[in-house]
């Protein structure tokens, strides 16, 4: 008689008999009835691309999912969950094993015990997005991914696609991906799959080469990504409305926040938002130059900055660096973008103005640095918080930056992230992400050691993208 695993005293011998009912859904995998074995080994009937042989185990007992930890990589809801120690799953439960991320499924019965009913529903959004563009998923017919042209999302680039790999369809309440008999096969998170079910959040589908990210989401929840912009923190959605209904009203705004926090990206989602007349988006960075420049650049010849923003956005980078007397030249400019000025039959298109500093405006007043009714005139005030007050977006952020570098972030790794103080904000990040993608393998997952051999580097100037 074969021995039994190592792992078998942990649980009752004695299975529960009767009415066997369908399990919950981990990492796209159905739970089996009894006993579900995830791990990298063999012999799990959950095969995870790393970590250890046997990492966490799910008992079915009693109308419960049991989920234990085995190798200490498992957490949660964010708590670690120490080996040995076991916890009852429920719907919607994140879990992270080894750093792949999962939601659990609850099964769709009223009568389960221990799971939430799961009704049947409408179908949500879905998007997914590759090299940086997004596609919608029409939910009345399946979207097909291959190196096909006739499919939904060709990916002819990609060595290891087939012609037709796989699809994305929707079905009794659920968005599924489905393998079809690729050679190389399909791995949603991870995992790889024949047959997945696809919950309300963020997942990664690797095919071949290629790296996919594809979330669902209602309506309510769209407001998390505006204009390339991902942000998934409560203080960060309120920026996106405040700058939605500036751009709806044609108002000027007034950008403020720390150096890093994004303003430059904002000040170009609001022009874009708005599209005043298809007009262009010139940026005058006021601490670059003199006054007697800045007042060249700004109300000089027909070749002026004002000239050529006609019809669109001019953006004022770091107004406590501009000259208080071309603040007052600049009235008019801002008073002509007012919903109660006059339009002028014959008149050139008006002046759509934003922007940003990172000093206290009050405090500038009182130095006599800006003027009252400049700072009256830039209409909506839009305060930006910093990173580190947010950290959803600081998760958010590093899964896109590492999206695109065909890596992911460990569980440890996230808590690096999140420890950190980030006084730079933004271009710190991505320059501490860049630094550690250099020291980790291709296609591999950053680890805490590798964070903090990134942090521990001096930044070097311009780490990160233009944020503002």
């Amino acid at each position: 008689m074969e021995a039994p695993p190592p792992y078998a005293h942990r649980f009752p011998p004695q299975l529960p008999t009767g009415d066997r009912r369908p399990g919950g859904m981990l990492f796209g995998a159905r739970m089996r009835w009894g006993l579900t074995v995830l791990g990298s080994g063999p012999a799990c009937q959950v095969r995870l691309v790393e970590g250890p042989h046997v990492a966490a185990m799910v008992l079915q007992w009693g109308g419960d999912h049991i989920l234990q930890g085995v190798d200490g990589c498992v957490s949660v809801n964010g708590a670690a969950l120490p080996t040995g120690e076991r916890i009852v799953l429920r719907h919607h439960d994140q879990v992270v094993i080894e750093g792949l991320q999962t939601s659990f499924m609850a099964p769709r019965a009223a009568s389960y015990r221990g799971a939430v009913t799961v009704r049947r529903r409408s179908p949500t959004l879905l998007r997914l997005r590759h090299n940086g563009s997004e596609h919608a998923v029409d939910a009345l017919r399946p979207f097909t991914i291959g190196a096909s042209r006739e499919c939904n999302l060709c990916l002819a680039d990609d060595p290891h696609a087939c012609n037709v790999h796989c699809r994305v369809f929707w079905d009794r309440g659920w968005w599924w991906l489905e393998d079809l008999g690729s050679q190389q096969g399909t791995q949603l998170d991870g995992v790889k799959v024949q047959l997945a079910g696809l919950n309300d959040a963020m997942h990664d589908i690797c095919i071949g080469t290629t790296i996919l990210r594809v979330w669902t989401a209602s309506p309510q929840d769209a407001d998390k990504q505006w204009q390339g912009i991902v942000a998934e923190s409560p203080s960060f959605g309120a920026v996106f409305e405040g700058l939605k209904r500036a751009a709806k009203l044609r108002l000027n705004v007034l950008l403020l926040g720390e150096t890093g926090t994004g303003k430059n990206l904002l000040a170009r989602a609001y022009h874009a938002e708005s599209r005043p007349t298809g007009g262009p988006f010139i940026v005058l960075r006021c601490a670059a130059a003199t006054p007697r420049s800045l007042h060249a650049q700004i109300l000089g010849d027909q070749d002026s900055i004002l000239n050529r923003a006609a019809g669109g956005t001019l953006f004022l980078d770091d107004i406590g660096s501009l000259d208080i007397e071309i603040q007052r030249e600049l009235l008019p400019v801002l008073m002509g973008n007012s919903q109660r000025a006059p339009r002028r039959r014959g008149s050139s298109p008006r002046v759509q103005v934003a922007a940003a500093t990172h000093r206290d405006p009050t405090l500038m007043l009182g130095a006599g640095l800006l003027d009252r009714t400049f700072y009256q005139s830039l209409g909506a005030r839009i305060e930006i918080p910093p990173l580190r007050e947010r950290p959803e977006d600081i998760l958010a952020i590093a899964r896109e930056i590492l999206l695109e570098k065909r890596q992911r972030l460990s569980h440890w790794g996230a808590r690096a992230l999140l420890q950190h103080t980030w006084p730079r904000n933004i271009p710190e990040l991505h320059g501490v992400l860049r630094r550690a993608t250099h020291t980790c393998p291709a296609n591999g997952t950053i680890d805490a050691v590798d964070l903090e051999h990134a942090m521990a580097i001096a930044p070097e100037a311009g780490a990160g993208p233009e944020q503002g």
